[in-house]
């Protein structure tokens, strides 16, 4: 169902004629060129949309962030999105943060994502290509962290759900915040 769901996203992407147009085609090119086929989530176009741009994906970034009311919890805060995807849902973030600091091991994804930021001339956000369990953060400590179904993914990228928390709550500050979405009961059990 998700791969004729991307289809019809591709198609009606491809007949818009907009502002942005010239800069969909570029990204989507870019996406084409994903040689690693077990990461593609999209399945064959998006994930995650883009209404700044106009951009259809499989799960809208905007209806998430205004159903999880992302925006109270953003403000004037230090985030983290673990497994950013190409980004686009921190694109589409209420402003009212301080930073966000995204990581996803895809490459070709931080690339769109990295061409997306810079489009879109967003100031407060960098993303990062690299393994998050192994990532070496430094001094960087967030008040909230996303972790969107990434807390273990099919494509055994985070096999190791203790390890996965362990690391959370040690980036997090003293009353910071992790939002946790599920993945759907056909991919994980419900404990």
């Amino acid at each position: 169902m998700s791969k004729l769901i991307s289809n019809i996203n591709k198609t009606l992407d491809n007949f818009k004629f907009d502002k942005h147009r010239k800069f969909r085609k570029i990204i989507y090119k870019d996406l084409k060129n994903n040689d690693v086929e077990k990461d593609d989530y999209g399945n064959g176009y998006f994930y995650q949309s883009l209404d700044k741009i106009n951009l259809s994906g499989l799960r809208s970034s905007k209806n998430r962030l205004k159903e999880y009311d992302i925006s109270k919890y953003t403000k004037n805060s230090d985030i983290l999105d673990i497994g950013c995807n190409s980004a686009f849902l921190i694109c589409e973030l209420e402003q009212n943060f301080n930073s966000c600091f995204g990581i996803e091991w895809n490459k070709n994804l931080i690339e769109i994502g990295k061409k997306s930021i810079k489009y879109l001339d967003l100031k407060k956000i960098e993303i990062v290509h690299g393994d998050f369990l192994e990532h070496n953060f430094k001094d960087l400590f967030f008040d909230v962290i996303f972790s969107f179904a990434n807390h273990s993914t099919y494509d055994k990228g985070i096999i190791s759900t203790e390890k996965y928390f362990k690391k959370c709550n040690f980036l997090l500050r003293d009353k910071g915040k992790l939002i946790i979405e599920s993945h759907h009961p056909n991919y994980e059990k419900k404990q």
